[in-house]
């Protein structure tokens, strides 16, 4: 489960692209509906919606674009929260990808129930952040960039560029899935 402020967030960036319509028409109808007539930021909504919404995103713009409008709706979706949390953790711990890397699993937590985030210091420059989905044997190759969004949204709240792999998706036990984004600054 993810919070609504994210399909808020896809919501307001797909109307002023002009894409509601076109990736509302490939989904079923209620999470057309979900997507036009989003609810309260507070309430929850089950990830395979937001899943259905990436893949709609995906069929309809391709995987670059893709990319760039994640990075958007979860600004526009999770903007107060993120500059909250993130700005927080920079004023103590310093502007640092590493330092605000490690203490994304906790803001994940505030968002987001049922997976969970996790970062991996590879050294100083790097690391990759993983999200684990124990109970899913699958989820849609496009969800996997919300997770390389996170990676971004990093990146510009402390003002140092990132380079980000492509997102891997893997099994992760017996019926788990785990998104894993290499990050090096």
């Amino acid at each position: 489960m993810a919070r609504a402020s994210l399909m808020r967030g896809w919501s307001s960036v797909l109307k002023q692209r002009g894409l509601l319509d076109a990736v509302a028409l490939r989904l079923p109808p209620e999470i057309a509906s979900l997507l036009r007539t989003p609810p309260a930021a507070t309430e929850w909504i089950d990830v395979a919606y937001f899943e259905c919404v990436a893949q709609a995103v995906l069929e309809e713009v391709g995987e670059e674009r893709l990319d760039a409008l994640f990075v958007e709706a979860q600004n526009a979706g999770w903007v107060t929260i993120i500059t909250r949390f993130a700005h927080g953790i920079v004023r103590v711990f310093g502007a640092s990808p590493g330092g605000l890397f490690k203490h994304v699993p906790n803001a994940a937590k505030t968002t987001t129930v049922g997976f969970a985030v996790k970062w991996e210091e590879s050294g100083p420059n790097g690391g990759e952040l993983m999200a684990e989905y124990p109970f899913r044997r699958r989820i849609h190759p496009a969800s996997a960039w919300a997770t390389s969004a996170v990676c971004q949204i990093v990146s510009q709240v402390v003002g140092v560029p990132v380079t980000r792999e492509r997102p891997l998706i893997e099994p992760m036990g017996r019926d788990g899935t785990r998104v894993r984004i290499r990050v090096r600054w």
